[in-house]
């Protein structure tokens, strides 16, 4: 499988592309908004957070299943006595 090249900050050279070319295009058509309501780097700042957020989260999650799966998982060993409502001899 071949790398994607990626940026000085990790970022693939190829979602910068095409970043870009969205830009021109956008101001080739009417203008390019960066900040405002229907700016740019608001909508891809409110994409990034809610996708490391939600990342966040099922690390969060899945570190606490691993935690608890430690907890309760085996099950106690059961000392040999008499049956239930028997009293013993």
């Amino acid at each position: 499988m071949r790398r994607t090249p990626e940026s000085m900050d990790g970022l693939s050279l190829d979602l910068l592309d095409a970043l870009t070319l969205l830009a021109k295009e956008k101001v080739r058509h009417g203008g390019l908004r960066l900040v405002g309501e229907a700016g740019l780097l608001p909508a891809i700042t409110q994409h990034l957070m809610q996708a490391a957020l939600e990342a966040e989260l099922e690390k969060h999650l899945a570190a606490e299943a691993e935690r608890a799966g430690g907890r309760g998982s085996r099950r106690a060993a059961i000392l040999p006595g008499p049956p239930r409502g028997q009293k013993p001899q």
